[in-house]
């Protein structure tokens, strides 16, 4: 990966655990929300006459009237309520003969309608649906799902996570601070990648360490995963190079190595348990302040 340029960068307040998603919310906070009012006052919009359609439908249907006035009756032989004029033109309107013979329109609206304006403004592969949607949440934009009645989106599992990962990073620099001498946690980078500056933001850059298992001249890029199932080697691979680049523009000609730093595995089957999260990687695994790999 030819990275051109690297160098650090103060990390912005609004950054947390999904750093590089707030990073491009904070940049294009104008779009997003003019983008989520337009979409918002549409939805308002159309709800409002849809549901005026419906009560004058069925104010219609409850008095037995037509749009022309004259009386409903149920047609013979075809089940259905309309005038006897209907067939003579003008406005008319007529009611399937059963229970329920009003539907009620809602806007067309896909739940997944974040990951769409994401799409919209062009921010695909910058910005997640699930860390957009928490920013919404957190800032007083309501889930527009709610305006039409579904049910709003479950924002408890997305704090439960941001709670467990928030404890895991701070279990882990107790444990490297105790391992290094000097530990960085959540250092923002900026980068030059194909003309694009871009950032991103390691949970710890770790060196000089006195344990025998951690080489002293070597800087580790430490990264918190709550399973091994998010391991994510190409960012791995990205840390590794901006980390690098940076140190040789200071004419630092430390090597950089990077580890996942994953809870301890307790149960009767651990020893196959830690095998199966090495094969997850070909990088360092850290098993509570343990390097296994």
């Amino acid at each position: 990966m030819n990275i051109e340029y690297s160098n650090l960068k103060d990390t912005p307040v609004f950054i947390k655990k999904e750093n590089d998603s707030l990073f491009f919310i904070e940049e294009n906070k104008n779009r997003i929300i003019k983008e989520y009012e337009i979409l918002k006052d549409r939805i308002e919009y159309e709800k409002k006459m849809f549901d005026s359609e419906y009560e004058k439908k069925k104010k219609l249907f409850d008095e037995k009237k037509c749009l022309c006035g004259a009386d409903l009756n149920l047609i013979d032989g075809y089940d259905f309520w309309g005038c006897n004029c209907y067939l003579d033109g003008g406005e008319h309107i007529k009611f399937g003969n059963r229970e329920n013979p009003i539907y009620r329109t809602i806007p067309n609206l896909s739940s997944n309608w974040v990951a769409l304006l994401i799409k919209d403004l062009g921010l695909k592969g910058k910005i997640k649906a699930i860390v957009l949607t928490e920013w919404f949440n957190e800032n007083g934009y309501i889930d527009l799902c709610g305006i039409l009645g579904h049910k709003p989106y479950n924002y408890g599992s997305i704090n439960i996570s941001n709670k467990k990962s928030k404890f895991q990073e701070k279990i882990a620099e107790e444990k490297l601070n105790s391992i290094f001498s000097k530990v960085l946690y959540q250092q923002c980078f900026e980068y030059l990648f194909n003309n694009e500056i871009r950032i991103c933001i390691p949970d710890f850059i770790c060196s000089k360490s006195s344990e025998i298992e951690f080489d002293a001249e070597v800087v580790y890029v430490v990264d918190c995963k709550l399973s091994e199932y998010y391991f994510d080697d190409a960012k791995a691979e990205l840390y590794i190079c901006v980390v690098e680049k940076f140190l040789r523009l200071k004419e630092d000609l430390r090597e950089v190595e990077f580890c996942y730093w994953v809870d301890d595995v307790n149960d009767l089957e651990r020893e196959e348990k830690i095998n199966h999260i090495k094969s997850k990687t070909k990088y360092g695994i850290i098993m509570n302040g343990v390097k296994i790999q």
